[in-house]
């Protein structure tokens, strides 16, 4: 205390210190002593009671008399109404240097967040955040913060004053608590957040994994997602958004679709974690990166005539994964799909294609672009048939049974065909053939093609 009095101190933090009510009369006699620039007061209980308004009266007198004060943290103290109002009261928006006071995971509530804001923007020129967010900051990150939808109503009101380029709220809460014994809470919060960041003018990249947006948990998750999909397609600057990890289902999907997720400036989308029976992306935009790993629908659907470059289906497990791509889709992951019929049909410049650990019965490559590298090792198909004129340099086969003994019981039909296709003279480079089970006369048989090639060496 004497160095508050001495202006020794410069910032007092006190989270979770339990100074309660008594605490804060003491603090409030103090602070117009000292040169205090930085107070931190959250997770102290300090609110929601009725001896709660007199100290808290007592410290907005204190932090409106202050000429040092420029951030204050009151985050996490049960807080309601009537607290701001003493606040106010009190005199906290006449802080000559205040700009930052964090109140969230508070129980402001629509009325509580009107007298704030209400008074700070009439009375405090040098006041930017009541979200703790320092000034001219260009990323916010505000993830791990169990935030609740009461902050991201109060977070929706201060971006549209303050715009940032980037924002992550991801594992929080934003449509209500994760906890299955509590009551179900609304996405009202998320709705509000999300018409705001629609009209932001600089937002490039939204986070927000890990909130448990979807599977319909607050009664109205469905809503939620259309307020994200309108979001993406009013904004003009989005560029990147994360929804991994939100329990999305068939309805959310859906919502999502119509509200017009795949319609923005969006260029990057990661949905990994997803569970939907159905999800069916129709993307005519310019959508270059897209996660869909972890995801098991029953049929993914796949039509996109835009730039994709990248997609990540690794751990997918769908009846049926049919793509029809005709853009310039580059790299494709299927690692570990273990789909009943795996088609690939695509006339574009794929040049990386991981489909290791595959188990399909019929696995087959149509190919004429300009494919590179073909990674099937441990894949185990009945029928491994590789019809493929392009480039392509680098094939591996290790951990296949090369033996011909599959349903259609020809012999040798899996040497045959890759016999077939090293015939056709590209420029093959690299050939893995390890653990494949072939015998002699097998091996006889594709040597003969392997000396004959050009390039393989």
């Amino acid at each position: 205390m004497t160095g508050l009095r001495s202006g020794a101190v410069t910032e007092l933090r006190l989270a979770g210190a339990g100074i309660g009510v008594a605490g804060v009369f003491v603090l409030s006699e103090l602070l117009p002593l000292g040169a205090l620039a930085v107070l931190q007061l959250s997770d102290n209980g300090i609110g929601g009671c009725m001896s709660s308004y007199e100290a808290l009266e007592a410290l907005g007198r204190a932090i409106g008399a202050s000429r040092t004060l420029e951030v204050v943290d009151l985050s996490q103290n049960s807080m309601q109404a009537p607290d701001v109002q003493a606040l106010v009261s009190g005199g906290v928006a006449k802080g000559a240097k205040l700009c930052t006071l964090n109140l969230l995971r508070n129980a402001l509530g629509h009325e509580g967040r009107g007298i704030l804001l209400g008074a700070l923007r009439r009375s405090c020129e040098a006041f930017t955040s009541v979200c703790g967010i320092p000034r001219g900051v260009t990323h916010v990150d505000l993830s791990c913060q169990h935030l609740e939808p009461e902050d991201a109503k109060l977070l929706a009101e201060e971006l549209m004053l303050h715009p940032v380029p980037s924002i992550n709220l991801s594992d929080s809460a934003l449509c209500g608590s994760t906890d299955d014994r509590l009551p179900a809470c609304s996405s009202l919060g998320l709705e509000a957040l999300a018409a705001s960041l629609g009209r932001q003018p600089q937002l490039e990249i939204l986070v927000l994994r890990g909130n448990c947006i979807g599977g319909n948990k607050s009664g109205n998750s469905p809503e939620a997602f259309w307020a994200l999909g309108r979001a993406i397609l009013e904004s003009a600057s989005l560029r990147h958004v994360d929804l991994s990890k939100n329990n999305m289902c068939l309805e959310d999907a859906h919502a999502f679709l119509q509200g017009g997720g795949l319609r923005g400036a969006l260029q990057s989308l990661d949905l990994s974690g997803a569970a939907p029976e159905l999800l069916l992306l129709l993307h005519p935009g310019p959508l270059r990166s897209l996660d869909l790993s972890g995801a098991a629908p029953e049929l993914l659907l796949l039509l996109h005539p835009g730039p994709l470059r990248s997609l990540d289906l690794s751990g997918a497990a769908p009846e049926l994964l049919l793509l029809l791509h005709p853009g310039p889709l580059r790299s494709l992951d299927l690692s570990g799909a273990a789909p009943e019929l795996l088609l690939l049909l695509h006339p574009g410049p794929l040049r990386s294609l991981d489909l290791s650990g595959a188990a399909p019965e019929l696995l087959l490559l149509l190919h004429p672009g300009p494919l590179r590298s073909l990674d099937l090792s441990g894949a185990a198909p009945e029928l491994l048939l590789l019809l493929h004129p392009g480039p392509l340099r680098s094939l591996d086969l290790s951990g296949n049974m090369l033996n011909g003994q599959g349903i259609f019981d020809v012999d040798f039909s899996a040497v045959v065909a890759l016999t077939a296709a090293l015939a056709l003279g590209g420029p093959l480079e690299a050939l893995n053939l390890c653990h494949t089970n072939m015998d002699g006369e097998a091996t006889c048989q594709l040597a003969a093609a392997v000396l004959q090639h050009p390039t393989l060496r």
